[in-house]
């Protein structure tokens, strides 16, 4: 049965990428977002405001900026996504060490996840600290109902649940248990 759990919370680690991984604002006003697919396979941007991509559009420096840059996908959610499926795949394959592939890719996507933020937000305000005025109050922000940090929950959750079922196999393997009609284990004998 939890075999099936591990299974279950990988598929759902990969519908947390329909979620949106990041937003733009500008105060407290979203202007745009993005889900994990769109960062994955270098998707458009969604704007808020139906509206407001109509005027960029029409904007030449917008259209000037978005022709120099090159779309390129993310290696960091590709890489959590490819984990996720390996995951799924795994429990449903493997029929012994399920528990340690479970810990391991999912630690493993905590960490991939957690390098995601870090360079992303360094790399926005380097680019934003250089443009202009505007800069300082247009942010990027990875808030908390988003499909990062449920992903990154989804992930510690994973590596949570197989760390408490592997110690609790291994300590029934250690545990003799005691009825009263047979004789008490002799404790002083080598194992």
């Amino acid at each position: 049965m939890r075999y099936y759990l591990n299974s279950g919370l990988f598929t759902v680690i990969i519908l947390f990428f329909f979620l949106p991984f990041i937003e733009i604002k500008c105060n407290e006003s979203t202007l745009a977002k993005m889900s994990g697919f769109d960062l994955a396979a270098a998707g458009e941007i969604t704007m808020a405001d139906p509206g407001m991509m109509e005027y960029l559009k029409d904007n030449e420096e917008f259209k000037s900026m978005s022709e120099q840059q090159k779309k390129h996908p993310d290696p960091f959610t590709i890489a959590v996504l490819v984990l996720s499926a390996a995951g799924l795949l795994l429990n449903l394959l493997l029929k012994t060490g399920r528990e340690k592939t479970s810990i391991g890719l999912s630690l493993l996507m905590v960490i991939i996840l957690f390098a995601f933020r870090m360079i992303f937000l360094k790399k926005w305000e380097e680019q934003m600290s250089g443009t202009s005025e505007l800069g300082s109050y247009i942010r990027i922000s990875l808030v908390f109902v988003s499909g990062y940090w449920l992903a990154m929950i989804g992930s510690l959750s994973v590596a949570g649940i197989n760390i408490y079922h592997l110690w609790k196999d291994r300590r029934d393997n250690f545990i003799t248990i005691y009825t009263p009609n047979s004789p008490e284990p002799d404790t002083l004998k080598e194992v």
